[in-house]
């Protein structure tokens, strides 16, 4: 009996054990997910800088089908303010559907990315881009291509990975300054009086 008692008596501390680990498991999630979106804040913001100067094209172009002749695509371009996920399906083989000249015959199934300067004349389709600083959802269809696209303006992407930083950076301010007040320092505008 007397060792029943003491698992019993054990079983109180266990769970604030259990406490402590979830409390420093959310602190350690609450970190990560602050410099994650730190990171992908930063990138937006170099991403958007970057647009203003040149086009950025990266993602995949392959066979859906090899016997009907059906080339896909998937991938981001980044073009002036925004940002454009797209998807598509051809009867043409390019990699970027935002420049075509025509069926590239010679073209493999793989991993691309292009460096484009804005405007470039004397292509056989050019989907544009939504207009600058909106969120958009597309689709547009030719006779030999099928392609959907979102746009993100820079900036909804920067807001939105910039609001954990800046709540975590508040709170840490809030604590500091209470850290302060509480060791018996006055604020400096209350001294100056």
């Amino acid at each position: 009996m007397a060792g029943k008692g003491e698992t019993m008596q054990a079983r109180p501390f266990a769970r604030c054990d259990n406490m402590l680990n979830v409390k420093r498991l959310r602190h350690i999630v609450w970190n990560a997910s602050v410099a994650v979106s730190l990171l992908l804040f930063v990138a937006a913001c170099w991403l958007w800088i970057a647009s203003l100067a040149r086009n950025d094209a990266a993602g995949w172009a392959g066979w859906r089908d090899q016997k009907a002749g059906v080339w896909c695509g998937w991938g981001a371009d980044s073009r002036r303010h925004q940002l454009i996920l797209y998807y598509f399906t051809s009867a043409y083989r390019f990699q970027n559907p935002s420049h075509v000249a025509g069926d590239d015959a010679t073209l493999r199934p793989g991993f691309f990315h292009e460096l484009m300067r804005p405007g470039r004349p004397g292509l056989a389709f050019h989907w544009g881009p939504p207009p600058v600083a909106d969120l958009g959802i597309r689709s547009v269809s030719a006779p030999w291509v099928k392609l959907y696209l979102v746009a993100m303006p820079y900036w909804l992407l920067a807001a939105l990975f910039g609001g954990p930083p800046t709540y975590a950076g508040i709170g840490w301010l809030l604590r500091r300054r209470r850290k302060v007040q509480a060791r018996g320092f006055a604020p400096l505008a209350a001294t100056t009086s």
